[in-house]
């Protein structure tokens, strides 16, 4: 199977600058047999930059190749 973005929510907090070293942290909230749920956050050397959370839904693979004909 495949799998495609079905929601996204980004909360951006605060400023990241060129070669500004960040750290990005993802972590699996929710798997089941729909979807797998996930929560991030971006820290930057002046503290919190932004946050989300993502929802991938499972499709039957080849799904969105034939929709692209």
């Amino acid at each position: 199977e495949d799998a495609t973005g079905y929601q996204v929510s980004v909360t951006h907090e605060g400023p990241a600058r060129p070669g500004d070293r960040l750290r990005v942290t993802a972590r699996v909230t929710g798997v089941d047999e729909r979807e797998c749920r996930t929560e991030q956050e971006v820290v930057g050397p002046e503290g919190r930059v932004g946050h989300g959370t993502m929802v991938q839904r499972y499709i039957p693979t080849g799904a969105l190749d034939a929709r692209s004909d």
